[in-house]
């Protein structure tokens, strides 16, 4: 018999952020409920920026090109694409 048991961290639901606009032009502005630390990453996964967000935070993204970008949430891995024109 398999065991089919599901893991399901609980406290890592409990981490909620939004960043908007997306897409964006010149900036992101990230919200969350908790002290948490995020990093932007290229699609290679190259770190381009890290940085805390207490509640909110304005990122300036003006000197990257246009593309595909990932947010990820340090804690927990969380991703989320942002989409700069």
């Amino acid at each position: 018999m398999r065991d089919t048991t599901l893991f399901i961290d609980k406290e890592a639901q409990l981490i909620n952020f939004r960043a908007y606009p997306n897409p964006t032009s010149d900036r992101i502005i990230i919200t969350t409920e908790e002290n948490t630390s995020f990093s932007l990453l290229d699609l290679t996964g190259k770190v381009l920026k890290s940085f805390e967000v207490n509640q909110e935070k304005e990122i300036s993204i003006a000197e990257l090109n246009s593309g595909v970008y990932i947010l990820k949430e340090q804690n927990f891995g969380t991703c989320l694409k942002i989409v700069k024109e």
